[in-house]
């Protein structure tokens, strides 16, 4: 029997909240525990969705005040807003 991992699509602008953040693709990897190239494909639209153990590590990620204020800052919509503190 083969389980395929849930995926999760809520983020549908990937460019746009690295953008916001200042990062390179492959520090926003890092970050959230992708490679460079999976950003790049995130952000191509290659691929559509991602882990939710991706999820969480980006939802951590995201909970940062810092990270919150430089979204704010750049008009980039919190793609988690239940998790703003």
């Amino acid at each position: 029997m083969i389980i395929k991992p849930q995926l999760s699509r809520r983020i549908t602008n990937w460019l746009a909240l690295r953008k916001a953040l200042g990062l390179t693709q492959n520090s926003f990897g890092h970050f959230i525990g992708l490679s460079q190239k999976s950003i790049w494909e995130l952000e191509t639209g290659r691929q559509q969705a991602i882990s939710h153990n991706t999820e969480r590590s980006l939802r951590a990620f995201l909970r940062q005040p810092k990270v919150q204020r430089l979204l704010i800052e750049a008009g980039v919509k919190h793609p988690y807003p239940e998790d703003i503190t």
